[in-house]
């Protein structure tokens, strides 16, 4: 039987060796040796380039520290302990919310997503514009196409200021409350048209209304990869905000689509969900001519084909979820602090606080669209130009409310809100070969515990928070060895206190703190020189561990993980997939994790191990109960084995690799000892020739050759070397008969030439 586990063995190992070749070869950046070139690590370490800030604009300071919480009135908005410049500030918060990030998509260890319901279609508000009216409504219904309504900005004007006319009309954002909207729904069907609202069929009124509509809810696609949106809103108009700007800071200017901004795509690289807001805006449907019409969908740019919507459009928590989002301000206390870089940093905890307080303070950020919009709390008082940082009063924002008091608050806060990269402080393997179809490479979060690696990373300008623990030293070397041979030491400090060079070092794997405020204290070990310091991260080392499953090796152990700060579009993997499975074990990093590998590894132990029954075509029962041809070879199975003939009286039951393999072993092994026995007897009889027989023989004829008797050389004639030699008196009596005859000879010779002489003569006397 071994004829086919044998062939099954050898093709599978022919298709792993191209499987291995291609994983060597598969790498599109340069550098790097070919066993490294499948996949790269990078550990992408603090960086304020990993945090975005977004101006949102001003508001005045005592509104927002006027948010309280709904259970229990403590203020939402409060100062983070400590001073550190914008950049620093970003770089603390920002470990923070990435982390978050993490932990809301289930990348995290020990952290769960908050999301407990998950249903599909988004929430719908229908809104009749021409109901509930209020002292805007006539002119809002009015001067719909006068005021060119059509071009983008529709029923959230409340941001825009629209001039008509000698009026200035201010639109209301009426899906702002509740007590505008006529129907409330869920929109799993997109469609037609009738099926847009899924609402009954006797809603007539909703034909002959105008009616704005809007659909919130989150976007999370199949499969990770690059989507494209597009609506048509026929004669009326749409709006679609994707992202965070989604949630309380849509305004006509920052939509994604638009009447014309469509379509609009975007790469989902991270497999979580996405806020997404829609709003459409139509006159009544009661014009044959000019019925209303609206469709939305979105493409698969990889495959090219449309995606399910209710595969990829969801309502979460029953409408309830919100993504924690971090608004911030900074603040300096005087004009000196300010130009030092030293600010405080009011926010909310938006991680400890409940989602309906954060959705109270989203509320508040939504209703004050129109203020940052025109720039109400900018304003330069001599000219009367908007200006950022100035009031209308005339004050700088920075300005205290109490003049008197350097500790009371300024009059406004100037908003920002802060993102930052889900990469940020965290290790990935990179794998270099771009997926098809969307052109992006795959990335892996690496949640294990690293060993030290070898080297390390400067941060100039960050100072130590305590530098009274630092002890003085030499130089930086001497700092960088005590971290060497330090356990837990990831970082340490070397600066100067009152130009004596001095150390910190980073103990029990905890992460820095990224000030870059010099501390100044009492006396010389609690202060540090102005532009002395920097901040040295160290690399992280792979544990040393024998790779794939339990027997392998793939990744050196003394591999270092590249430390980076590149999160901009030149990293050579910017345009990247994250996965959802982090690795959690050494044993699977690398081609130990891929589905490819996996699938060989479970096919080359069936053939090895599993116990299988053949048929004469080459079938084989599987072990799902099965009779067919085997995973491999993947290409014309039935050819492959119709080219194997089944020998005569061959078992086909019962059978593997192993199995076949050790009878062969053991067939081989039975000739190997019959072999073994006659070269043993070979080698005796070599042995014998050698040293007896054949010195015996080159004796004996060197005699027979220097013996005339012997005549071995060849002297004598043939018929000698062939006859006995004769006797004394034979030779003898041979040489005297010789004699006679020649005697004999000799008369008859000389009778016979007397005759002719005797003739000669006659004839010569006759002429």
């Amino acid at each position: 039987m071994s004829i086919y586990t044998n062939n099954r063995a050898s093709d599978f190992s022919q298709r792993y060796q191209e499987y291995v070749n291609k994983v060597e070869g598969k790498s599109d950046t340069p550098g790097g040796s070919p066993a490294e070139s499948a996949y790269q690590y990078y550990n992408f370490i603090a960086s304020p380039d990993a945090v975005t800030l977004t101006d949102i604009g001003r508001c005045l300071s005592n509104e927002i520290l006027g948010i309280k919480s709904a259970s229990d009135s403590h203020v939402l908005w409060k100062t983070l302990p400590g001073t550190n410049t914008p950049e620093g500030w970003k770089m603390q918060m920002g470990q923070k919310i990435s982390e978050h990030k993490r932990a809301e998509m289930g990348l995290s260890s020990g952290k769960s997503s908050r999301i407990t319901t998950i249903n599909p279609g988004l929430d719908c508000k229908i809104t009749l514009l021409s109901t509930n009216p209020d002292e805007k409504d006539d002119q809002y219904v009015n001067h719909f196409k006068q005021l060119g309504i059509l071009s983008n900005s529709a029923f959230l004007d409340k941001c825009t200021a629209r001039q008509y006319d000698s009026q200035s009309v201010t639109w209301i954002d009426r899906f702002l409350f509740d007590t505008k909207v006529s129907y409330k729904t869920r929109t799993t069907d997109f469609s037609q048209y009738t099926k847009l609202f899924g609402l009954p069929a006797d809603k007539k009124q909703l034909d002959s209304q105008v009616i704005g509509v809007e659909w919130t809810g989150y976007f999370k696609p199949p499969v990770l990869g690059e989507y494209t949106f597009s609506m048509d809103s026929g004669s009326g108009f749409c709006l679609l905000w994707v992202g965070t700007k989604s949630i309380c800071e849509y305004i006509p200017r920052n939509a994604d689509i638009n009447t014309k901004t469509n379509p609009f795509s975007i790469v989902v690289s991270e497999d979580r969900y996405y806020p997404i807001r829609i709003q459409y805006y139509a006159n009544s449907n009661t014009d044959t001519n000019d019925l209303r019409v609206f469709s939305f969908n979105i493409k698969n740019n990889g495959s090219g084909s449309q995606v399910d919507l209710t595969k990829c459009l969801f309502t979460l928590n029953d409408g309830t979820y919100f993504p924690k989002l971090l608004y911030c301000a900074f603040v300096s206390r005087s004009q000196d602090d300010f130009q030092r870089g030293k600010f405080d940093c009011y926010a909310i905890d938006s991680e400890s606080e409940a989602d309906a307080d954060c959705a109270l303070f989203y509320k508040f950020i939504n209703s004050n669209k129109y203020a940052f919009s025109v720039k109400e709390h900018d304003y330069d008082n001599v000219s009367g130009v908007m200006q950022f940082g100035t009031l209308k009063d005339g004050h700088h924002y920075t300005d205290v409310s109490v003049s008197t008091n350097p500790n009371s608050m300024p009059v406004t806060f100037s908003l920002y809100r802060l993102d930052a990269d889900i990469r940020m402080n965290k290790a990935f393997q990179i794998n270099t070969q771009k997926k098809e179809g969307n052109g992006t490479y795959e990335m892996a979060i690496l949640e294990m515990d690293f060993n030290q690696g070898t080297s390390y990373d400067s941060l100039p300008n960050y100072y130590p928070d305590n530098p009274s623990e630092g002890i003085n030293v030499k130089n930086p070397n001497e700092c960088k060895k005590r971290c060497n041979d330090l356990s837990g030491c990831n970082y340490y400090y070397s600066y100067k206190s009152k130009d004596t060079p001095r150390c910190l070092v980073g103990t029990n794997n905890k992460d820095p703190v990224f000030s870059q405020i010099a501390p100044v204290g009492p006396d010389a070990l609690s202060s540090v020189d102005e532009n002395t310091s920097s901040l040295y991260l160290r690399t992280l080392n792979f544990p040393k561990v024998t790779g794939c499953g339990d027997n392998a090796v793939f990744v050196n152990s003394d591999q270092d993980i590249q430390n980076t700060v590149d999160y901009s579009n030149s990293f050579p993997y910017s345009n990247y997939l994250l996965s959802n499975k982090p690795i959690t074990n050494p044993m699977e990093v690398g081609k130990c994790a891929e589905s490819e590998f996996l699938s060989l590894e479970n096919e080359a132990r069936n053939i090895l191990y599993a116990k299988t029954n053949y048929q004469s075509d080459g079938e084989y029962l599987h072990p799902d109960g099965s009779m067919r041809f085997a995973n491999y070879p993947s290409t014309n199975d039935r050819n492959f084995w119709n080219s194997i003939k089944l020998q005569e009286g061959m078992d086909t039951k019962n059978t593997n690799a192993v199995n076949d393999t050790l009878d062969n072993v053991r067939d081989v092994k039975a000739k190997e000892t019959n072999f073994a026995a006659k070269q043993i007897t070979i080698n005796k009889n070599l042995y014998d020739l050698s040293n007896n027989m054949i010195p015996d023989y080159l004796n004996q004829r060197t005699k027979m050759n220097n013996n005339i008797n012997s005549d071995l050389s060849g002297n004598s004639l043939l018929y000698f070397r062939n006859q006995r030699i004769p006797t004394l008196r034979e030779q003898t009596a041979f040489d005297a008969n010789e004699g006679g005859v020649m005697q004999n000879s000799l008369y008859v010779l000389g009778t016979m030439t007397a005759a002719t002489l005797l003739i000669l003569a006659v004839l010569l006397a006759r002429e």
